[in-house]
C-alpha cells in the first residue's frame, strides 16, 4: 500500500514581466523574428511591422490572406491591378464569399461582373496554394482557371452540382479537398463524389459538408454513365501512356473486386473499376452536418484511412460489412452524432457530446471504448458521474484530456482532489492526465496553487501508474473559443512529472518544461495500443 503522505511538489517561477533598464526592446535575431511573424495573423504582422522601422524591413509585410465579400471584389481586383506583378504572386490564401441574398441566378447582369474580377484576380495570384469558392464562382469555375495554379494545395468548393463535378478536372497538386452544400433540390451520388476525385494522387484530406448523397446503388450505375461522358470530354489532356496505366489499374482490380491488388503492395494508389472505386491516399475524412449512405463501405473505400470526424452527422455501416474492419488512430465525434457506432478498433478518440448529455456521456454509442488509448472529453462542466462511467467503460487508456467550456479551473482541481482517494488507489494504467478549464478572475493565485498542490498530491497517489499532468486555465468562458485541439500553444499550459521509486510510490512532483511535456502528449495521442503499453522503452524525455 503506497503511504499516503504529501508527496513534495516542485513548481518552476510564474512569469513575471522582463524589466530593462535601457528601455530598449531585448536583441532577437531577424531570422527569428521573421520565423515568428509567419505564425501570426494579417493584423498582429501589420502591429509587429508597425513598431520601428527596422522590424518593418524584418517582418517584410505581405498581404497572403484574403477572405472577400462580393461588393469588396472590385475594389480588390483594382488593388491588385495597381502593381500586378508584385501583389498578384504574394497571394497565397482566396476566400471568396458568398454574394447577397438579393442576387438571383435568373438576373447574370447582376454577378457576371463580380465573377468577371473573380477570375482576373485568380488570373494574378500565380502562387496561389488556399482557394475557397462560393456557389456563385464555383458553378462558373471551369478545369483552365485550376489549371493556372501550379501549387495549389486545397480548395473549397460551395454549391456542388452533378455538373460541376463532371466538368472540373481538378489539379494534381490537392492535397485537401472540401466539397459542401449542395444546391436546393441537387443530389449527389457518393460514387460520383468517388470519381471526382479518384485522380487526385496527394489528396490527403476529404471534407464533406452538408451534402445530399443519396442511397440508391441502381441510380449510382447510371449515374456513373454520364460521368463518363463528361470525362470524355477531357480524353484529349491525357496522352497514351497516362491511358495505359490508367486501363493497367482496372484489369487487375476486375481480377480482385475489393481492390487489393498486388499482396505484397496493397493499396499503392487510386483505382476504379465498375465494382469498386479505391481512393487510397486519403488518410482524414470529415464529415460536417453529413449523412453517409449505407451503400458505401468506407473501409473498402479509404483502406488507408486514419482520422475520420462525424461533426453533427449520422455514420451508416453498411450491411454487407461484418466484424471489425482495422485500425482508426483518431476518432472524432462531436455535436448531434446519432449514428451506429464504427466498426474500426479506434485508438484515439475525442467525444464531445451535445449541452443535454454533460452527465450522460456514453462512450459506446461512438466506438468500443475499451481498445482506447488517448481519450479527449470537451464538456461544459465534469461531474463524478462522468469519472465513474469513464472508469467503467474505459479502463485501458492511457492518456485523459478533459477539456472544460465553462466550470472554472479552481472548482474542476477540487472536484477531483475529492474523487481521487489517496489511500484507495485504482488500477487505471493512465500515464497523463490533462485538464482545461476556464481561469476564475476573482480567485487569489496563492489560493488555486494550494488547491493545485493538492490535486497533484492526490492524483499521484490515487493513480499508481500517472506519470505526467498538464493543467491549463484558459480565458473566461464566455470569450473561449471553441476548437477541436487546445494543445500546445492553443492554451498556457503547465507540466508536471511525477518522479516513483522502484515500487511505484511517488517521491516527488516536479514541474517541466512546455515542450517536454508536449512531446508526452505527441507520442500518446499518435501512438498504438503496442506503443502505449511499451512507453518507458520506446518514449525516451529529454531531460
Amino acid at each position: 500500500m503506497p503511504s499516503t503522505s504529501p508527496v513534495r511538489v516542485v513548481n518552476l517561477p510564474d512569469p513575471q514581466p522582463v524589466v530593462h533598464d535601457d528601455g530598449g526592446i531585448p536583441a532577437i535575431p531577424d531570422d527569428i523574428v521573421r520565423e515568428i511573424s509567419r505564425f501570426l495573423d494579417f493584423s498582429d504582422r501589420l502591429a509587429l511591422a508597425l513598431t520601428s522601422r527596422h522590424m518593418h524591413a524584418v517582418v517584410q509585410l505581405r498581404l497572403q490572406e484574403i477572405v472577400v465579400e462580393a461588393p469588396q471584389l472590385a475594389a480588390l481586383r483594382k488593388w491588385i491591378f495597381e502593381d500586378p506583378s508584385v501583389r498578384g504572386p504574394r497571394l497565397r490564401v482566396l476566400n471568396f464569399v458568398a454574394p447577397p441574398e438579393s442576387w438571383s441566378w435568373f438576373e447574370p447582369q447582376l454577378y457576371a461582373p463580380a465573377i468577371q474580377d473573380c477570375f482576373d484576380i485568380m488570373g494574378q495570384a500565380t502562387r496561389l496554394e488556399d482557394l475557397s469558392c462560393a456557389p456563385f464562382l464555383s458553378l462558373a469555375l471551369d478545369s483552365e482557371h485550376l489549371r493556372a495554379f501550379t501549387g495549389l494545395k486545397c480548395l473549397h468548393l460551395s454549391g456542388c452540382t452533378p455538373e460541376m463535378l463532371a466538368a472540373l478536372r481538378l489539379p494534381d497538386t490537392l492535397t485537401q479537398l472540401h466539397l459542401s452544400d449542395s444546391l436546393a433540390g441537387t443530389v449527389l451520388p457518393f460514387r460520383r463524389v468517388l470519381r471526382f476525385i479518384y485522380r487526385l494522387p496527394a489528396l490527403t484530406t476529404l471534407v464533406l459538408e452538408r451534402l445530399s448523397l443519396p442511397d440508391d446503388e441502381e441510380g449510382d450505375a447510371d449515374d456513373d454513365d454520364d460521368v463518363d461522358e463528361g470525362e470524355n470530354a477531357f480524353a484529349d489532356e491525357f496522352d497514351d501512356n497516362d491511358a495505359d496505366e490508367h486501363d493497367g489499374a482496372n484489369e487487375d482490380l476486375e481480377e480482385d473486386p475489393g481492390g487489393n491488388g498486388d499482396e505484397d503492395n496493397p493499396m499503392s494508389g487510386n483505382h476504379h473499376n465498375s465494382s469498386a472505386i479505391i481512393i487510397s491516399s486519403v488518410r482524414t475524412l470529415r464529415t460536417l452536418e453529413q449523412e453517409l449512405p449505407p451503400c458505401i463501405s468506407l473501409p473498402i473505400t479509404f483502406p488507408n484511412l486514419q482520422t475520420l470526424v462525424l461533426d453533427g452527422s449520422t455514420h451508416m455501416n453498411a450491411d454487407v460489412d461484418i466484424g471489425i474492419w482495422g485500425t482508426l488512430q483518431h476518432l472524432m465525434v462531436s455535436s448531434s452524432f446519432n449514428g451506429e457506432p464504427v466498426r474500426w478498433r479506434v485508438n484515439h478518440l475525442t467525444y464531445i457530446p451535445s449541452f443535454a448529455a454533460q452527465d450522460g456521456v456514453i462512450l459506446d454509442s461512438a466506438c468500443d471504448p475499451a481498445h482506447l488509448v488517448t481519450l479527449t472529453l470537451q464538456l461544459v462542466f465534469v461531474s463524478s458521474l462522468v469519472w465513474d462511467k469513464l472508469l467503467s467503460d474505459a479502463a485501458n487508456i492511457r492518456l485523459l484530456e478533459i477539456e472544460s467550456l465553462q466550470s472554472t479551473f479552481p472548482t474542476y482541481i477540487s472536484l477531483f482532489s475529492e474523487l481521487f482517494k489517496p489511500d484507495a488507489p485504482i488500477d487505471l494504467p493512465l500515464i497523463c492526465l490533462s485538464i482545461l478549464a476556464p481561469a476564475a478572475p476573482n480567485q487569489a493565485p496563492e489560493h488555486i496553487e494550494e488547491k493545485r498542490n493538492v490535486f497533484l498530491n492526490h492524483a499521484s497517489l490515487y493513480l499508481p501508474s500517472l506519470r505526467y499532468v498538464a493543467l491549463a486555465k484558459s480565458p473566461a468562458s464566455e470569450t473561449l473559443p471553441c476548437e477541436d485541439d487546445y494543445s500546445e500553444i492553443a492554451a498556457p499550459w503547465r507540466w508536471w512529472r511525477v518522479v516513483r521509486d522502484e515500487n511505484a510510490c511517488p517521491i516527488e512532483i516536479r514541474e517541466i518544461p512546455g515542450w517536454e511535456g508536449e512531446r508526452v502528449r505527441r507520442y500518446l495521442c499518435n501512438a498504438d495500443r503496442e506503443g502505449a503499453e511499451h512507453f518507458d522503452d520506446y518514449f525516451v524525455a529529454l531531460r
